[in-house]
């Protein structure tokens, strides 16, 4: 069944489009904030570059359906038209798009509180038509808040008494619970990565904040830090795989 993406013209977006395109052969209505199709497909390519040449991905928009919007806006910013080909058609919704920016509160919360109940609204109104099948929200493992050498069981992640990390952390806590508050009853997922990293198969990449932070601690004479830390890191592909495999299975059971 069709799939609603949004934030596939990011990092993560670009691998869980990759492998919905992979896995199965569903079409994917991917939303991008753009002024036109033209300049959405051009966003589009500059993210899958890092995983098809330019003859796949020529063939995969025959798969790739643009729609523009914005999911901080009303109604996702969509068009008479497209909404009304969304509502027949999409039966899936991944949600990905997210503000990664920690030192902006308003930011995170326009993105990731707003945002995501402006796609909630979308996936509740294909549920009360009896269209929804799936609903896979993509979060973070920084829900869990501060809390150093403790094991948390995944059904006590989202806790208010315990601090956030950042203003990031925070509001995808508050859309954890939106999706939990809004899609009650319907079939949905909620993934947690932790500290993503770059593809472990490829020494490629589109982000290079990293690349950069290494050249600055490379100056350093010392690099302060404690060598007893523990680092809970993942691979984007690894990420991208889980979240499509997730998406993209007939039912949700850990058994």
């Amino acid at each position: 069944m069709p799939t609603l993406l949004t934030g596939a013209t990011g990092y993560l977006g670009g691998y869980a489009l990759k492998e919905l395109l992979a896995r199965s052969d569903a079409p994917v209505f991917a939303l991008v904030r753009a002024r036109s199709i033209t300049e959405a497909t051009d966003r589009l390519w500059r993210t899958l570059a890092l995983h098809v040449d330019a003859a796949a991905f020529r063939h995969a928009l025959a798969r790739i359906e643009i729609v523009l919007g914005d999911i901080t806006e009303p109604g996702l910013g969509l068009g008479r038209a497209d909404r009304e080909r969304l509502d027949a058609e999409v039966h899936r919704v991944l949600h990905v798009a997210a503000s990664l920016n920690r030192k902006s509160a308003r930011d995170c919360m326009r993105v990731n509180v707003h945002g995501t109940a402006n796609v909630l609204d979308f996936a509740r109104a294909r549920a009360e038509a009896g269209a929804l099948e799936r609903f896979t929200h993509v979060s973070t493992t920084a829900v869990a808040g501060n809390r150093p050498h403790t094991v948390v069981p995944e059904a006590q992640m989202v806790d208010w008494s315990v601090r956030d990390f950042d203003p990031y952390g925070q509001t995808k806590k508050m859309g954890e619970v939106l999706v939990e508050r809004v899609l009650a009853g319907a079939s949905t997922a909620i993934v947690r990565p932790s500290i993503v990293l770059g593809d472990a198969r490829m020494a490629r990449t589109t982000q290079f904040d990293m690349i950069r932070a290494f050249g600055l601690l490379a100056k350093l004479p010392v690099i302060p830090a404690d060598p007893a830390s523990r680092l809970d890191i993942v691979n984007a592909d690894f990420v991208g795989a889980a979240m499509a495999a997730v998406h993209l299975a007939p039912t949700l059971s850990h058994g």
